[in-house]
């Protein structure tokens, strides 16, 4: 399969190198850190829209075991069984999880994903730009997918994302979000 084929598919394409099996994998005498930046590296190098947007450096002030730990926690048995878009909800779960615990600094709001979904689905777009001027995490812009991939369509082929943000880091996670479910965006300045 091609990048190509990925992307049609609203998915990522990843080298074996950065693919989650090839890291689980890892031994204690392996170092998991370098592998997992260089696999963050392979996957800014394959898509431009992350850039230098992938967090690397955070991994080296983890214990090598620690990580091994990480790993395997986060590949439990039943996630293989899923089907969906279950790294994009998981990536959901966490931001509304540690959107809770920093919950309204600087004047900074988290939505929740249920009211940002029902917003999508009343203004239910068919075609055309979503511009959201205040995109923090982007969850407009993947309710948006969504009600889209609802009527049997490629949002990727029928929208257009453009977001406005003030801050950096959730600059880089609004272009995560977006990676993560296989839709691209574009920043408004």
């Amino acid at each position: 399969m091609t990048k190509e084929d990925f992307s049609q598919q609203g998915a990522i394409f990843l080298q074996p190198k950065a693919q989650f099996d090839t890291l689980v994998a890892l031994t204690d005498s392996d170092d998991r850190a370098r592998a997992i930046i260089e696999a963050m590296e392979s996957i800014e190098a394959d898509y431009d829209s992350l850039r230098g947007v992938l967090p690397k450096s955070e991994y080296q002030e983890l214990d090598n075991a620690a990580l091994g730990q990480l790993l395997r926690t986060l590949n439990p048995d039943e996630l293989k069984k899923v089907s969906g878009d279950v790294f994009g909800r998981i990536y959901e779960y966490f931001l509304t999880q540690f959107a809770d615990q920093k919950a309204h600094d600087g004047g900074e709001f988290f939505t929740p994903v249920s009211l940002v979904s029902l917003i999508a689905h009343v203004l239910e777009p068919e075609s055309g730009t979503v511009l959201d001027p205040a995109c923090g995490s982007g969850g407009m812009f993947v309710q948006s997918a969504r009600v889209v991939e609802q009527h049997h369509e490629n949002p990727a082929e029928k929208l257009t994302f453009y977001g406005l943000e003030k801050n950096a880091t959730t600059i880089r996670l609004v272009k995560m979000n977006l990676a993560v479910h296989g839709l691209e965006g574009g920043q408004r300045e």
